[in-house]
Protein backbone atom coordinates (compact mmCIF):
# COMPACT_ATOMS: atom_id res chain seq x y z
CA UNK A 1 0.00 0.00 0.00
CA UNK A 2 3.04 2.30 0.28
CA UNK A 3 2.21 5.51 -1.38
CA UNK A 4 -1.25 4.51 -2.66
CA UNK A 5 -4.30 5.97 -1.21
CA UNK A 6 -5.67 2.77 0.79
CA UNK A 7 -9.53 4.02 0.92
CA UNK A 8 -9.41 5.98 -2.32
CA UNK A 9 -13.10 6.37 -3.84
CA UNK A 10 -12.30 4.01 -6.49
CA UNK A 11 -14.11 1.47 -8.71
CA UNK A 12 -12.03 -1.47 -6.68
CA UNK A 13 -13.15 -0.13 -3.35
CA UNK A 14 -16.77 0.18 -4.38
CA UNK A 15 -16.65 -3.59 -5.39
CA UNK A 16 -15.28 -4.27 -2.32
CA UNK A 17 -18.21 -2.89 -0.15
CA UNK A 18 -19.60 -6.25 -1.73
CA UNK A 19 -17.40 -8.70 -1.98
CA UNK A 20 -14.88 -7.58 0.63
CA UNK A 21 -16.79 -5.79 3.35
CA UNK A 22 -14.52 -6.94 6.14
CA UNK A 23 -11.51 -5.69 4.45
CA UNK A 24 -12.69 -1.98 3.86
CA UNK A 25 -14.24 -1.93 7.11
CA UNK A 26 -10.38 -2.87 8.10
CA UNK A 27 -8.84 -0.01 6.45
CA UNK A 28 -11.27 2.40 7.40
CA UNK A 29 -10.24 1.88 11.16
CA UNK A 30 -6.88 1.79 10.23
CA UNK A 31 -7.39 5.37 9.16
CA UNK A 32 -8.71 6.53 12.22
CA UNK A 33 -6.97 4.34 14.25
CA UNK A 34 -4.06 6.25 13.13
CA UNK A 35 -5.97 9.67 13.63
CA UNK A 36 -6.17 8.99 16.94
CA UNK A 37 -2.73 7.92 17.46
CA UNK A 38 -1.31 11.45 16.57
CA UNK A 39 -3.41 12.26 19.17
CA UNK A 40 -1.65 9.77 21.99
CA UNK A 41 0.24 11.94 24.90
CA UNK A 42 1.02 8.87 26.41
CA UNK A 43 4.26 6.86 25.82
CA UNK A 44 5.26 7.36 23.34
CA UNK A 45 3.97 10.73 23.03
CA UNK A 46 3.33 10.55 19.18
CA UNK A 47 1.36 13.70 19.17
CA UNK A 48 4.50 16.25 21.22
CA UNK A 49 6.64 13.76 18.78
CA UNK A 50 5.09 15.37 15.48
CA UNK A 51 4.64 18.30 17.05
CA UNK A 52 8.47 18.77 17.78
CA UNK A 53 8.96 17.77 14.31
CA UNK A 54 6.60 20.59 12.51
CA UNK A 55 8.07 22.96 14.74
CA UNK A 56 11.58 22.00 13.90
CA UNK A 57 11.21 22.45 10.20
CA UNK A 58 9.01 25.72 10.75
CA UNK A 59 12.43 27.09 12.49
CA UNK A 60 14.81 26.09 9.22
CA UNK A 61 12.09 27.61 7.12
CA UNK A 62 12.35 31.15 9.52
CA UNK A 63 16.13 30.49 9.26
CA UNK A 64 16.50 30.38 5.65
CA UNK A 65 13.60 32.48 4.80
CA UNK A 66 15.30 35.58 6.87
CA UNK A 67 18.88 34.40 5.19
CA UNK A 68 17.28 35.16 2.02
CA UNK A 69 14.98 38.00 2.79
CA UNK A 70 18.92 39.81 4.13
CA UNK A 71 20.09 38.56 0.55
CA UNK A 72 17.62 39.89 -1.30
CA UNK A 73 15.60 42.33 0.07
CA UNK A 74 13.66 43.33 -3.26
CA UNK A 75 11.96 39.82 -3.27
CA UNK A 76 11.64 38.58 -0.10
CA UNK A 77 10.57 34.60 0.30
CA UNK A 78 7.29 33.40 2.71
CA UNK A 79 8.78 30.08 3.06
CA UNK A 80 7.87 29.65 6.79
CA UNK A 81 4.22 31.18 6.93
CA UNK A 82 3.65 28.58 4.05
CA UNK A 83 5.05 26.06 6.35
CA UNK A 84 2.72 27.50 9.30
CA UNK A 85 -0.28 27.51 6.72
CA UNK A 86 0.09 24.20 5.13
CA UNK A 87 0.73 22.07 8.21
CA UNK A 88 -2.36 23.54 10.03
CA UNK A 89 -4.48 23.36 7.10
CA UNK A 90 -3.54 19.52 6.49
CA UNK A 91 -3.32 17.83 9.79
CA UNK A 92 -6.18 20.11 11.40
CA UNK A 93 -8.38 20.22 8.05
CA UNK A 94 -7.68 17.91 5.01
CA UNK A 95 -6.72 14.63 6.98
CA UNK A 96 -9.88 14.68 8.98
CA UNK A 97 -12.08 15.84 6.48
CA UNK A 98 -10.63 13.37 3.86
CA UNK A 99 -11.23 10.16 6.34
CA UNK A 100 -14.96 11.68 7.04
CA UNK A 101 -15.78 11.92 3.42
CA UNK A 102 -14.55 8.39 2.53
CA UNK A 103 -16.31 6.65 5.54
CA UNK A 104 -19.51 8.57 4.52
CA UNK A 105 -19.26 7.92 1.32
CA UNK A 106 -18.64 4.14 1.95
CA UNK A 107 -20.47 2.93 4.99
CA UNK A 108 -24.20 4.23 4.06
CA UNK A 109 -23.61 1.61 0.73
CA UNK A 110 -22.45 -0.89 3.19
CA UNK A 111 -25.24 -0.48 5.33
CA UNK A 112 -28.11 -0.57 2.63
CA UNK A 113 -26.52 -3.29 0.94
CA UNK A 114 -25.91 -5.92 4.44
CA UNK A 115 -28.43 -4.38 6.87
CA UNK A 116 -31.16 -6.90 5.51
CA UNK A 117 -28.43 -10.03 5.17
CA UNK A 118 -27.39 -12.61 7.88
CA UNK A 119 -24.61 -13.97 9.02
CA UNK A 120 -21.26 -13.63 10.77
CA UNK A 121 -19.99 -11.40 7.80
CA UNK A 122 -23.44 -8.89 7.76
CA UNK A 123 -23.22 -8.80 11.54
CA UNK A 124 -19.45 -7.71 11.41
CA UNK A 125 -20.64 -4.79 8.96
CA UNK A 126 -23.45 -3.67 10.63
CA UNK A 127 -21.62 -3.41 13.94
CA UNK A 128 -18.01 -2.21 12.00
CA UNK A 129 -19.74 0.75 10.62
CA UNK A 130 -21.82 1.91 13.42
CA UNK A 131 -18.91 1.85 15.60
CA UNK A 132 -17.12 3.80 12.66
CA UNK A 133 -19.75 5.89 12.36
CA UNK A 134 -19.47 7.08 16.54
CA UNK A 135 -15.79 8.05 16.07
CA UNK A 136 -16.33 10.20 12.95
CA UNK A 137 -17.85 13.03 14.89
CA UNK A 138 -15.28 13.30 17.72
CA UNK A 139 -12.19 13.33 15.15
CA UNK A 140 -8.91 15.91 15.14
CA UNK A 141 -5.68 15.83 15.22
CA UNK A 142 -4.62 18.70 17.86
CA UNK A 143 -2.59 20.81 16.29
CA UNK A 144 -2.30 23.73 19.00
CA UNK A 145 1.33 22.72 19.73
CA UNK A 146 2.07 24.13 15.73
CA UNK A 147 3.85 27.55 15.42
Amino acid sequence: MRGLDAIADSVANHRRVETAPVSLISRMRTVIAVIHYLNHSGTPNANQRLTNVVNDVYDQFQYAQTQYNLANPGSPARIADFWREWTRDYFGTFLINRARYICNLFIPEMRRMWAFRTGDTANVVVEGTARLMAELEDLFIDISGFP
